[in-house]
């Protein structure tokens, strides 16, 4: 969305720099908080890290209260930092010649002839069957439910009872399997959770007597995420979202249009809220969005660029949460004037600009940062482009700035960022106009020459590539660890104009060979949102057939073999909305797309060309998140808001196999 612009009306002259020198911390009013003492200096991050995914989606696991009444009740409520029998209602048995024996708490585990239940873990042998039972402590309808998995042995069979009656039972082998049922319960009723066969599954089974609908994963915060910049720190190891306020917070509390906002997580899918606030006696010189692109700059403190008029400008914090302004005054010994660190002024070929991006490089001692700038008084009318500026190590801007790509005739290049991947620069923008029904989006990129500094690469030469469609608005990278991710915001109105939406799933983003980026949702991503099959598929499909399986919210995959041009892939329907989503063959190229056949909503995105595409499909209410061959991904957001979603598949004479539906984790259950 375009935001307001602020004027500043000053006039500065500014010394060509280079790169080298030395400097030292902030050292005017920034470093001080509103009581007026110094804040302290931060510390320096250490080298960076490699991170594992098991780093990133890092959740903390904690002891429940006690439970009472009619509530939703987790196995794990029962054996979390517990070693009692009976918390939560929850007890561990033995079924051993049709009794129920308790275990006996040894060693850390629940143990009784060889059968024994180690937090989520059940291992049964022959004649003794791991068994978690659970007491009703009321009366009332509740939804039993639960994912297994199996750890060790070939294969394990799962039998859950109300006291003598069989509710359900599943066979659980390496696919996992998921199970739910509502059932009517009295108080003391007993449900056995019973695991038979020399096997140990995993198995965090749930009695829910509230009967809430599943929550979605694709997290919006109260009035939706405004264009978003992800910062993800490495001393708190946590994701700090920082948002632009859409102005549509719900309640008391209403927030002006392009406010910065923040919200944070330590496991990429649970956000929390938290305040930032601007520090009173040292202000940003942006009142409202002084928080945007976040960056560590060489002395480790965390800095945040910012557009006004004619320059670009910095805030600062020590904490990420109290932010003040971020420039610094000195005086230029080579003329004697009195100038500005972290502000990057247009040269006489800008009217103004907008949406900074700066950075701190460490190879080269550089500071870097890139706008969109307007060469006219038309601004988006008129001639436009991508502008780069580059400052030494003390954050002093040579005057002089390079453009980099112009867009003319296109619309505005929104959110600009630049990156170095190993050896290669890329420049990211989302350009207004290519999103569903006109909204920024199509998340593009262009590759840098390797080695080549970034001034010096001819861009407007490069090839526009896109790492996502038309529904992914205004995304953003960001390093975490030593991986990157994507963010941006998905409509919260179904093919309509509107500013502000859901975040999508975390989407990776690595690099190939020739410096092209590939995006999925990576390995650890897809075994937390896998909570178990429920439906698979050993025919291979030629034609177009219903599979008249019910949907809900869940993780489809399936295998395409493409023989012909013809588009193949699956289709969800609901009332009059059909969805097909798979690849497209348009001039010899390989398209992974969603589109409605109804009314002609359409995403779609390049993929390699391949003969073979291995198709996942995450379905979270409206939302998608669709990938290919762990190189190609593609955010939706749909009109699937009914609950009758049926599958067909749409071979069209190729060939569609080993087709899966498994439930889909949410929000609530994702790490249980």
């Amino acid at each position: 969305m375009n935001k307001k612009v602020i004027c500043l009306l000053t006039s500065l002259s500014l010394l060509v720099v280079g790169c080298g020198n030395n400097v030292a911390p902030p050292d005017d009013n920034s470093g001080q908080d509103d009581s007026g003492q110094d804040d302290p200096t931060p510390n320096i991050p250490p080298e960076e890290q490699k991170m594992t995914y098991k780093d990133i989606y890092r959740y903390e696991y904690k002891k429940s209260d006690q439970l009472i009444g009619k509530k939703l009740y987790r196995a794990s409520d029962g054996y979390i930092e517990n070693t009692q029998q009976g918390y939560n209602n929850f007890y561990y048995l033995a079924k051993i010649d049709s009794e129920y024996n308790n275990l006996l708490f040894e060693s850390g585990v629940f143990k009784l002839n060889g059968a024994e239940i180690d937090q989520d873990k059940m291992t049964s042998v022959t004649g003794a069957s791991a068994t978690r039972c659970f007491v009703a402590p009321e009366a009332g309808t509740a939804r039993i439910s639960g994912s297994v998995y199996l750890i060790n042995g070939s294969s394990a069979h799962l039998s859950v009872f109300k006291n003598d009656t069989l509710i359900c039972e599943k066979e659980v082998d390496s696919d996992g399997v998921f199970h739910t049922n509502d059932v009517a319960l009295v108080r003391g009723d007993n449900i056995y959770f019973v695991i038979d066969g020399n096997a140990t599954v995993s198995y965090n089974p749930v009695v829910d007597y509230t009967l809430l609908n599943e929550m979605i994963l694709h997290h919006a915060a109260n009035g939706y995420y405004g264009d978003v910049h992800p910062f993800y720190d490495y001393q708190s190891k946590k994701m700090h979202m920082f948002y632009l306020s859409t102005g549509n917070q719900s309640g008391s509390d209403r927030y002006d249009i392009y406010r910065s906002m923040l919200t944070t997580s330590t496991d990429m899918i649970h956000y929390v809220d938290e305040p930032i606030q601007m520090n009173e006696r040292g202000r940003p010189e942006q009142d409202l969005y002084f928080v945007l692109n976040v960056f560590k700059d060489k002395n480790g403190f965390y800095r945040s660029s910012e557009g006004m008029a004619n320059h670009i400008t910095t805030s600062v914090s020590s904490d990420l949460h109290t932010w003040s302004n971020g420039t610094e005054a000195y005086v230029d010994p080579t003329d004697d004037l009195f100038k500005y660190r972290f502000a990057a002024y247009y040269d006489d070929t800008v009217y103004n600009g907008r949406d900074p991006d700066m950075i701190y490089n460490a190879e080269d001692d550089c500071y870097y940062t890139v706008s969109i700038v307007y060469h006219t008084s038309l601004k988006a009318s008129g001639r436009k482009s991508i502008q780069l500026y580059i400052g030494n190590n003390k954050g002093e801007f040579a005057p002089k700035g390079y453009t980099l790509i112009g867009f003319e005739g296109r619309g505005d290049p929104e959110c600009p960022q630049i990156k170095k991947i190993g050896d290669r620069w890329y420049v990211f923008y989302s350009v207004y106009g290519t999103g569903t029904k006109g909204n920024v989006g199509k998340f593009a990129y262009r590759v840098g020459d390797k080695g080549v500094n970034i001034k010096d690469v001819d861009w407007e030469s490069k090839p526009e590539l896109y790492l996502d469609g038309e529904d992914l608005h205004a995304a953003q990278i960001n390093e975490v660890g030593d991986k990157y991710y994507y963010y941006g915001w998905l409509n919260y109105k179904y093919n309509t104009s509107v500013w502000g939406g859901y975040l999508n799933l975390p989407h990776e983003v690595y690099q190939d060979e020739d410096g092209t980026l590939r995006s999925r949702l990576d390995e650890e991503l897809l075994r937390l949102l896998n909570k178990g099959l429920i439906y698979k598929d050993n025919k291979t499909y030629t034609a177009n057939e219903n599979v008249n399986v019910k949907l809900t919210r869940n993780l489809i995959t399936a295998d395409l073999d493409v023989v012909n041009t013809n588009r193949i892939g699956l289709k969800i329907t609901h009332g009059g909305d059909a969805y097909f989503i798979g690849m497209v063959t348009k001039a010899g190229k390989k398209y992974l797309t969603i589109k409605n056949d109804s009314d002609g909503y359409m995403c779609e995105v390049l993929a390699k060309t391949a003969s073979k595409y291995k198709l996942t499909i995450s379905l979270d209410g409206n939302m998608l998140d669709i990938n290919v061959n762990d190189d190609t991904t593609l955010s939706a957001f749909t009109n699937l808001i009914d609950t009758n979603k049926y599958l067909d598949v749409e071979a069209n004479g190729n060939s569609v196999k080993n087709l899966k539906i498994n439930q889909l984790a949410d929000y609530n259950n994702i790490y249980f």
